[in-house]
């Protein structure tokens, strides 16, 4: 779910009066501050001819929409998803597809959708099995101050198996509500 303090949004100012038959184009800056899960959505409210009309509008923003790709070699991923271990840190699944799986098509597909950069040596090495870095970024401030802000380290290995269209997907963070998020967010987009 998404709490009030999930995402800063700042929308650009809107008339209020739009002509018959006009139009408007209106601007939204959206910002993670913590982990969420869900889609967002703007209320929209007008009146016309006296009658009062209240829409939700979903936004299409999720959580994957805030991770920067990190490059790394393989010996670098192998390290750090060893080092993250700890209990909670790691969420795996087993799972269909909703589509038949393209091997050669599916890294790309997968750093577009996740923000992750596909760990191209490992890749080449094993092209059923596709490791990603990368990092959540949030616009919270770090402890200790500085102007830092808070980035979470996330890993992700997707296994495929196109004669089953089944996947084994493992995501690994550094905080255990990320990995739940970030699971369940790469899962939605393979199976819906």
């Amino acid at each position: 779910a998404i709490g009030p303090a999930a995402l800063r949004t700042q929308m650009q100012t809107v008339q209020p009066v739009l002509e018959v038959g006009g139009s408007v184009q209106v601007q939204l800056m959206v910002e993670c501050m913590q982990p969420f899960s869900g889609n967002p959505a703007i209320d929209f409210k007008f009146s016309s001819s006296g009658t009062d009309y209240a829409y939700s509008i979903p936004v299409p923003v999720i959580m994957t929409k805030f991770v920067e790709g990190v490059p790394m070699q393989g010996g670098d991923f192998g390290a750090r998803w060893g080092g993250m271990t700890a209990e909670g840190l790691e969420v795996q699944g087993v799972f269909n597809g909703k589509d038949p799986i393209d091997v050669s098509a599916l890294p790309v597909m997968v750093g577009k959708v996740t923000g992750l950069s596909v760990v191209a040596d490992m890749l080449a090495a094993n092209p059923n099995v596709i490791n990603a870095a990368g990092t959540l970024k949030t616009g919270s401030p770090a402890a200790g101050g500085g102007g830092n802000k808070i980035q979470v380290g996330c890993l992700m290995m997707l296994e495929m198996n196109a004669a089953a269209q089944a996947y084994r997907l493992t995501v690994r963070t550094q905080i255990p509500s990320v990995s739940n998020t970030f699971f369940e967010s790469v899962k939605k987009l393979l199976t819906e």
